[in-house]
C-alpha cells in the first residue's frame, strides 16, 4: 500500500510540473495582448459565474468570482456532490491575465472529500478542509471575459476522512474497488456578467 501511495505522490508531482510547463510554454508562444477586462473596468463587469464539475464547484455546481484586479479572484462555489449540498470559498491568481491561455493557481476551504457507499450508508459523509489548485484558463476571443477552466486540485483531507476510509477497507461486508486518488480534477465554463 505504501508503494502505491508513493507512486501516486510521484505521479501527482509530475502532473503539476507538466501543467506548469505547458501553461508557461503556451503563454510564451501567445504574443498578442488580450485582456477580458481591458475595455471595461467597471466593478459590475468584474464578476463572472461558472458552471462545472469538481470540488471547486461543490461537486457539480456553480462558482461566482469577483476580480478586484485582472490577476486576483475571490470566489464562492456551491453544488451537489452526489450525497449532499457542498460549498467552497477561496482565492485564485492568474499569472498571464493578458493572454488567451492563462496559467492560474489558488487555494480554498470547503468541500474536499465525500464518502458515498451504496452498500454501506453508515459511512456516508461529506468532508471539509483546505485544498490547493493549479490549472489553465482558455479565454474566449469572441466573448471577452468568458473562459474554459481546467484544474488539478490537491485536497488536504482530514484524519477523520482517512480513518473512515480505513474502516471501510477493513469492513468485510463492503466492497472497495479503489482508494481515493490523492488529486482531483475540475472542468468549468465561466462567463462575465
Amino acid at each position: 500500500m505504501d508503494i502505491i501511495k508513493s507512486g501516486l505522490n510521484k505521479i501527482t508531482l509530475i502532473l503539476l510540473i507538466l501543467l506548469f510547463a505547458i501553461g508557461n510554454q503556451v503563454s510564451a508562444q501567445n504574443k498578442d495582448e488580450y485582456s477580458p477586462y481591458k475595455k471595461d473596468h467597471s466593478p459590475q463587469k468584474r464578476f463572472n459565474i461558472g458552471i462545472g464539475a469538481g470540488i471547486d464547484y461543490g461537486g457539480a455546481g456553480g462558482r461566482l468570482t469577483f476580480r478586484p484586479t485582472d490577476q486576483l479572484g475571490i470566489f464562492g462555489a456551491a453544488g451537489y456532490n452526489m450525497l449532499h449540498f457542498a460549498w467552497n470559498v477561496g482565492l485564485d491568481w492568474r499569472f498571464f491575465p493578458d493572454k488567451k491561455v492563462t496559467l492560474c493557481t489558488g487555494a480554498m476551504y470547503g468541500y474536499n472529500g465525500v464518502i458515498n457507499k451504496k452498500d454501506a450508508e453508515e459511512y456516508d459523509k461529506t468532508y471539509y478542509g483546505p485544498s490547493v489548485k493549479v490549472g489553465i484558463e482558455l479565454n474566449s476571443s469572441n466573448r471577452p471575459g468568458s473562459y474554459f477552466n481546467l484544474e488539478i486540485l490537491y485536497p488536504f483531507r482530514s484524519k477523520e476522512f482517512h480513518d473512515t476510509w480505513e474502516e471501510i477497507k477493513a469492513d468485510p461486508d463492503v466492497e472497495v474497488l479503489q482508494d481515493p486518488l490523492p488529486i482531483t480534477f475540475s472542468l468549468g465554463y465561466h462567463f462575465r456578467f
